[in-house]
């Protein structure tokens, strides 16, 4: 029995990437499979959106997955199509959760796996794993939550791996302004954000120092100073690697401090209706303040100009650390 429906990111559509990406034809998985040309054709086509079980494994068992998790992701989506899949692949800090919150009509879930995922990302940045396994890890990590919108700032370690595994994805990029990037991840963590010995360990990934040298800064605030190169390094290159690595033709860039402007342009973008998503986005805010750049702000203004001039001049022109200083008081 097939079933038609309008046009949403359903099994065809992951069977198609897959197909494409072993250099299988059409006509390949229907003479390994014994299903017809044409109906698998109509998968891929959209004209049809659902098949019957018998015929999905034959079409599965043809294409010699090699992930369980591939397997359980097309029965997922045989069952339950989605109607659209989206990556939000910002920074932390950037507005990962507020993203998250406009679609949480949708299957969106903020840092899912975030613990799990964060181990991986260590571990296959220390040569612990190889890519194989850490794609073999993602593909997992995927299939758990058959999400709509997966907004995560994890997700910015490997943009790259995700726009090649799936290729009918579209990516959101959040980039916040270096002052209040800095202030606001300052903030978080001199707040105490826990979390067990993990945290630690991705804290340290991110910027070279334990999130204790954080906690300390409330009372050691000289800190700040000694550390704030290796944070805005951070902003710097983190923020150039996914520029670099975002699809073109799929990829929406939306400043932080626009989000709550900028529904219409998202639901657009992401091909849902403006009324389905929430206006409502700030879903993370501090309740109290501890202004490291209000103390320290013109004596840093140097780094600030040596690391994050390049970025700031292209998406925040003309905006200083004094403008930032002078809306914040």
């Amino acid at each position: 029995m097939l079933l038609y429906k309008n046009k949403i990111y359903h099994v065809g559509v992951r069977l198609k990437e897959l197909r494409q990406q072993r250099g299988l034809t059409l006509q390949d998985i229907a003479n390994k499979s014994g299903v017809s040309v044409d109906i698998i054709s109509a998968l891929e086509l959209d004209e049809i959106q659902k098949l019957d079980n018998s015929d999905l494994l034959k079409i599965i068992d043809s294409l010699n997955l090699n992930s369980a998790y591939d397997f359980l992701y097309l029965t997922k989506l045989n069952k339950h199509p989605l109607k659209f899949k989206a990556f939000n692949v910002g920074i932390l800090k950037t507005g990962t959760q507020s993203i998250a919150h406009i679609f949480d009509s949708y299957s969106s879930i903020h840092e899912f796996m975030f613990q799990e995922t964060a181990g991986m990302v260590i571990k296959y940045n220390n040569g612990q794993i190889n890519k194989i396994e850490f794609v073999r890890f993602l593909k997992e990590r995927n299939a758990r939550g058959c999400l709509e919108m997966d907004s995560a700032n994890v997700n910015s370690f490997y943009v790259d791996i995700l726009a090649e595994e799936y290729p009918s994805a579209k990516f959101i990029f959040t980039i916040r302004d270096c002052f209040s990037w800095e202030d606001s991840l300052v903030n978080m963590y001199t707040h105490g954000v826990g979390g067990g010995p993990w945290v630690d360990d991705y804290t340290k990934l991110l910027f070279g120092f334990s999130q204790q040298v954080f906690n300390r800064m409330k009372k050691e605030r000289h800190l700040f100073l000694e550390n704030i190169d290796k944070m805005l390094s951070y902003w710097e290159s983190a923020n150039e690697d996914i520029l670099r690595k975002l699809p073109k033709g799929r990829s929406l860039i939306i400043k932080t401090n626009e989000i709550s402007h900028s529904i219409g342009r998202i639901a657009d973008f992401i091909g849902v209706a403006e009324t389905t998503l929430r206006k409502e986005v700030h879903k993370n805010k501090a309740i109290k303040k501890y202004r490291f750049l209000e103390t320290f702000g013109l004596d840093v203004e140097d780094k600030f100009q040596r690391y994050c001039s390049k970025l700031m001049n292209r998406f925040f022109p003309n905006y200083t650390l004094k403008d930032y200083l002078k809306n914040d008081s």
